[in-house]
This record gives C-alpha cells, structure tokens and sequence, in this order.
C-alpha cells in the first residue's frame, strides 16, 4: 500500500477499508513493525447473508494480521459481535493522524504509517 489508508469494495459488495498501521508498545511508543488491518463490512450491499437480520449493518476485522516483520496478531481494533461503536470511533480517530491504544490488546499502540 503506498498510501495509509485505502477504501475498497470486495466481489461480495462488501465495502471495506485497508489501514496500515505502525504497531507500537504502548509503554516505550516504539515501534514494533507496521501491519495491515482490514476493516469490512459483515454481509454485502446485494443482501447476501445478512440481509434483516440484527448483523446486517455489523462491520468486523480480519481474523490475522501479518505484520512486515513476518509474524502474525490478533485483531487489533475488534473482537467479535461487530464492532461497536466506541471501535468505530477509534478507527475515525486513526484516520485522523491520531495515536491510540488497541482496545483488544492494551500493550499496544497503533497510527497510521506515514508515507
């Protein structure tokens, strides 16, 4: 990705997001490697799925994230259930140029990578 942050939409019509992010220990703020997390919408804009149900609008994470140093991480930004809104409003806040604290794993920070 030659750019922080990358809007897409996948062949089930599934709008999605791609954020490279540095990962950072939360304490020193150094940073670990820079990952990618894609952020995408539950079921598709064509009703495939979720279509009615509570889930419909739900919006979930990759399950793993590979970081550039070849290992891989948990999600970073969200758990399980959809995100919630609070979840939601850290990614806004990522898109901002802001540095937060991985509601998943609190021993981590995340920013977007700077190109």
């Amino acid at each position: 990705m030659d750019k922080p942050a990358v809007w897409t939409m996948d062949g089930r019509q599934r709008p999605a997001v791609a954020l490279k992010l540095e990962l950072l220990d939360a304490e020193t703020e150094e940073k670990i490697t820079d990952v990618a997390e894609v952020i995408f919408k539950r079921y598709g804009l064509n009703g495939d799925g979720g279509k009615g149900s509570t889930n419909e609008n739900n919006y979930v994470t990759s399950f793993d994230i590979w970081g550039s140093n070849g290992k891989t991480y948990d999600k970073l930004l969200y758990s399980s259930g959809g995100m919630s809104v609070y979840q939601m409003e850290l990614v806004g806040s990522l898109l901002k140029g802001e540095t937060i604290v991985s509601p998943m794993k609190t021993s981590y920070k995340l920013r977007l990578c700077k190109v």
